[in-house]
């Protein structure tokens, strides 16, 4: 079989998860799409105040655009304080809009890989 004639094989999704409040996002990758989830890192706010937490959004938002030109996902779940997730919305670009599988308005920076993991749909 040649190459145009071979059967083209589904490509895994890369997915990532962010949770995040006005002070945290952490960074995580979707082993697949039932699996378990891998942190990557995180970003830290120091001040709470209402410009610090519109700054630190946009600081989310630039990452997850940068991140998103470059490949590293292709389906984004995000998880965010219910008072954050609005702000945080509000920064992302469109591009990054689009590949939004799921939003959940629920505080989980502090839990777990785990812990996270259970509260997302069971495939994302």
């Amino acid at each position: 079989m040649d190459e145009e004639t071979q059967p083209k094989v589904a490509e895994i999704p890369r997915i990532w998860v962010v949770v995040a409040d006005s002070e945290q996002a952490r960074f995580f990758e979707a082993e697949s799409c039932i699996g378990a989830l891998r942190e990557l890192g995180g970003m830290k706010q120091l001040t709470g105040s209402e410009d610090k937490t519109k700054h630190f959004a946009r600081e989310v938002a630039n990452r997850l655009d940068v991140e998103g030109q470059q490949g590293a996902f292709d389906r984004l779940v995000i998880a965010a304080n219910p008072a954050f997730l609005p702000t945080l919305r509000a920064y992302l670009s469109s591009r990054v809009r689009e590949l939004v599988a799921e939003e959940l308005s629920k505080d989980l920076v502090h839990d777990s890989a785990d812990q996270v993991r259970r509260n997302l749909p069971i495939h994302l």
